[in-house]
């Protein structure tokens, strides 16, 4: 452990950071437009395990879920509006943020308490360029 940074600290920071830049790759997916992008956003077609899909299944009254589980995946844009209407309806952008920010306070504090300041500093660095770029694609 190269200057007594203690990997115990540092993997649930990265972890973390993960998780946020998969989420904000999730939201630019089904709310950036593609021409920002230069990628269609394709999440709901190709039925992916994304942080929306997931917190759906989780929240949603059983009959939802079920509508949702049948609606998944379908290349018909018709389906993909009722997936993006189901979304809407239980405010799963306001739900993506607030989760958003929670994340991101949890991060800088852990990252705060990292004893080393070099590497503390790094860390925030690397963490504020790769969120950073992430939110700023997708216009927060």
């Amino acid at each position: 452990k190269a200057n007594n940074i203690s990997d115990d600290r540092v993997k649930p920071v990265l972890s973390k950071i993960a998780v946020l830049l998969q989420m904000l790759n999730d939201y630019q997916d089904l709310y950036v437009d593609s021409k920002l992008l230069g990628k269609d956003g394709t999440d709901i077609q190709q039925r992916k395990c994304t942080w929306f899909a997931a917190n759906l299944l989780e929240k949603a009254f059983p009959e939802t879920k079920e509508s949702f589980k049948s609606i998944y995946g379908s290349e018909d844009p018709g389906r993909v509006a009722e997936v993006e209407a189901l979304y809407s309806s239980l405010q799963m952008e306001e739900e993506f943020d607030k989760h958003k920010n929670d994340l991101c306070k949890i991060i800088d504090t852990e990252i705060a308490s990292i004893k080393d300041a070099k590497f503390r500093h790094a860390l925030y660095s690397v963490y504020q360029k790769s969120i950073g770029a992430k939110i700023e694609e997708a216009h927060f």
